[in-house]
């Protein structure tokens, strides 16, 4: 019996990555196909990446279908599916990187065998390791940087925590929103600083590093203001603040009467052809309104934005209060993903799989999050109050979820389950920290008992 254990002790990994070679396997013979196009995936494939057009897309993920095209001869198609492999490559990568995470918050194999399963197996995810789209890559480094994080943490090393501001910068680089990630390291470094007088020659020197990476942020929102009139790392935030003026109407409340009626006359007539005022057909006409040029456009826009926003301040927010609520109950698997609505047309081995992969793995709401959220916030103070001393993994985690839903309230229009993936690893790991502690008390309350059972029988045999 005793080898037996063993066996299973050293062996059981395996068995966890060959369920996830299998269900990610099953996906891509199932699912959506490499490379495949979504509606923004042009604007990655042909951005230009020249200082003088920076400003569009941020530049690390069309750099990444750049090296793809240039391997494959610049055959678009062929580079589409290339970057498919790829990303589900570094997607599978990055799950050794989240075990040694869980593995370390957690203590516990097994557990964090279970954890990386589940994530490493959600649709959503999958979806876009697919897709000629950011998100994947994005997530990807979202997941090194909580890595080289927890290994500053443990090692307080400089070194490590150079690395978790180089990470968080690349991760804006693919993503505008994880620039909230430094602000992450400044709150870390700032912490630590102030709380370990050890630690300060380490947090100078970290704090070098944060210091650069804010000068670039500068430099290169300073570029995007020359090139487009916005001083941001992209130049949509205008567009994005128009469609929130146009959905509220706030644009009414303008005292240029004559832009007014201009701008509600598009908006009736796009709506009375049922065209959706959020997308670009309705937001371009708009824009069109206000210059010829991109950068007057966005200078004369963000005025107009500042106005109608304080002139409807509870509007905005309500806004995008219902952008969250609107969502709340969605998956975050929310595709057209075949199986999803074919299944009776495959085997009942197929079927059987696809329900365990839409029922077990893919069923996280979007209201979930925001129940971690809470979660962790409670934890952190809870482990403040009983060690007196910093939790930095539960602290980070409600952190880390906190800036990241706050920046897509603050920008998101639509799509919220979309732009909140950054958070589920962060969610993933806060559920097996929340497990491990309810299974180290189950623990001890147990071993509590053994030991009160093996007093009693004592005290019984003395009597006796």
């Amino acid at each position: 019996m005793e080898k037996i254990k063993n066996v299973v002790n050293k062996y059981y990994h395996f068995v966890f990555i060959g369920l996830i070679l299998f269900f990610r396997g099953f996906y891509l013979l199932n699912g959506w196909g490499l490379g495949h196009m979504a509606a923004d995936s042009n604007s990655y494939l042909y951005a230009d990446l020249s200082i003088s057009a920076l400003g569009g897309r941020v530049p690390l993920y069309p750099l990444f279908l750049k090296v793809c095209r240039r391997m494959v001869r610049w055959d678009e198609s062929m580079a589409c599916a290339v970057a498919g492999i790829l990303q589900h490559i570094l997607s599978l990568l990055v799950l050794i990187l989240l075990y040694r995470v869980l593995l370390t918050v957690t203590h516990i194999r097994l557990l964090a065998w279970i954890t990386v399963l589940f994530y490493g197996c959600n649709v959503a995810l999958l979806n876009w390791d697919s897709a000629v789209m950011s998100e994947s890559l994005a997530i990807d480094l979202v997941i090194v940087f909580i890595y080289v994080t927890v290994r500053y943490l443990k090692s307080r090393s400089a070194l490590w925590g150079c690395l978790c501001v180089l990470v968080s910068v690349a991760a804006a680089m693919t993503k505008p929103t994880c620039a909230v990630l430094t602000g992450v390291c400044i709150v870390l470094a700032a912490i630590q600083f102030f709380r370990f007088k050890r630690m300060r020659k380490t947090v100078i020197k970290v704090s070098v590093a944060i210091l650069l990476a804010i000068l670039f942020y500068m430099a290169y929102c300073a570029n995007t203001y020359r090139n487009y009139g916005v001083f941001n790392l992209t130049r949509l935030g205008p567009r994005h603040n128009l469609v929130t003026v146009l959905v509220t109407r706030s644009y009414l409340n303008y005292p240029d009467k004559e832009l007014v009626e201009k701008i509600d006359a598009i908006v009736k007539a796009d709506e009375a052809a049922g065209i959706n005022i959020r997308r670009y057909p309705t937001t371009n006409k708009v824009m069109d309104l206000f210059g010829d040029s991109v950068k007057e456009k966005n200078l004369a826009l963000s005025k107009f934005n500042k106005y109608c926003a304080k002139s409807a301040r509870w509007d905005h927010f309500m806004f995008h209060i219902n952008n969250i609520t609107d969502y709340w109950d969605t998956p975050y698997e929310n595709t057209d993903w075949k199986l999803w609505d074919y299944a009776i047309e495959y085997s009942s081995f197929e079927r059987g799989v696809y329900w365990i992969m839409k029922n077990i793995f893919s069923s996280m709401h979007i209201w979930f999050s925001f129940l971690m959220l809470a979660v962790t916030l409670i934890m952190s103070i809870y482990t403040l109050i009983r060690d007196k001393d910093v939790p930095w993994y539960w602290l980070g985690m409600w952190g880390s979820m906190t800036v990241l839903l706050y920046a897509v309230y603050k920008n998101a229009y639509a799509s919220f389950y979309r732009h909140t993936l950054f958070v589920l690893p962060f969610v993933y790991i806060s559920v097996a920290m929340l497990l491990s502690v309810g299974v180290r008390i189950i623990i001890k309350k147990y071993l509590k008992k053994q030991k009160n059972d093996r007093v009693n029988s004592y005290k019984n045999k003395q009597r006796s």
